[in-house]
């Protein structure tokens, strides 16, 4: 069974090599959670732990898409939002946030914790100010398919390179916008 095909995750150091390169991957994952299960599925570092009620604020950049099933994703500046197939949830350091997937629907999620100088800057840009984008083409669908499969990939296979990975992925995600 391939990565996407099943749950997995990896939390990376970022030593100063990563952080040269001005983008660099600190964390990625793939869930699938099927209805009527706990949220979330897997242990993280207690850095990431979720608690709905109290929600959580994480160090970096953190984006969640969702290709199947449905959720509820909350911020301040959102408030309670349904989630649903070809949402991108993007997520800016120290963002008071949650979300999970509908208890009877679970869902199938990707994710990308980045940092980086670089990422910063495309990050800043208006169009990255938004937090939750919802891509109906499947033009978009793909190409963000293919970025996230390309970076879990790195994470497991590869984990030492996937700064240097990062790099061009985030540059052609910004081309998203366009499509």
């Amino acid at each position: 069974m391939s990565r996407n095909h099943r749950s997995f995750f990896r939390y990376l150091p970022t030593g100063p090599n990563a952080r040269a390169w001005g983008a660099y991957v600190t964390a990625a994952g793939h869930a699938i959670v099927p209805p009527g299960s706990l949220f979330p599925p897997c242990s993280h570092p207690e850095t990431h732990h979720m608690v709905w009620h109290l929600g959580r604020v994480l160090p970096d950049y953190h984006f969640l898409y969702i290709t199947q099933g449905e959720g509820e994703f909350e911020s301040k500046a959102t408030g309670l939002i349904r989630l649903k197939i070809g949402d991108l949830v993007i997520l800016h350091p120290q963002m008071w946030h949650r979300y999970r997937p509908v208890v009877g629907v679970g869902w199938h999620e990707y994710w990308l914790e980045f940092d980086g100088q670089h990422a910063r800057a495309l990050m800043n840009r208006k169009k990255f100010r938004l937090i939750v984008l919802c891509f109906t083409s499947e033009k978009a669908n793909l190409f963000l398919r293919y970025f996230f499969g390309h970076l879990l990939c790195c994470a497991s296979n590869h984990p030492i390179a996937i700064s240097f990975s990062a790099v061009s992925p985030l540059k052609q995600l910004s081309r998203l916008f366009q499509l």
